[in-house]
């Protein structure tokens, strides 16, 4: 029994769907997504500070256009600024705590939820 050549084009289309829905979804939900500068968070009526800056680090940020920066400040589990020691020390606040890197350097973290797109896509 033949299958009809159809249906194969038609689980193609479905199976490259849901892998796009499935990034573009991913995609927003990072906390850099959406932003170009090296501050990602507005403040509106006041100044935001950070939770935690780690500075006199070398970071390797995975951006082109901004491959190395030297320090990070973080709010919330999301990234405020990105870039030089002065533009994340101008985040700091009476609560936030800071750490020397003493020049060591970071590389982003590499999380796996080991998901297979495609075949959740099929079925």
């Amino acid at each position: 029994m033949s299958e009809d050549p159809s249906s194969n084009s038609r689980r193609q289309f479905l199976a490259a769907s849901s892998v796009l829905g499935a990034a573009g979804a991913l995609w927003s939900a990072l906390p850099f997504a959406g932003s170009t500068g090296s501050v990602h968070a507005s403040t509106q009526g006041g100044s935001m500070t950070a939770d935690l800056i780690l500075f006199n680090g070398r970071f390797h940020t995975v951006d082109r256009a901004k491959p190395i920066a030297s320090a990070v400040a973080i709010k919330d589990g999301r990234f405020l600024a990105v870039g030089s020691d002065a533009e994340a020390m101008a985040l700091r606040g009476d609560a936030t705590r800071v750490i020397d890197l003493e020049q060591r350097t970071v590389i982003p973290g590499l999380n796996d939820s080991h998901l297979h797109l495609i075949r959740g896509g099929l079925n």
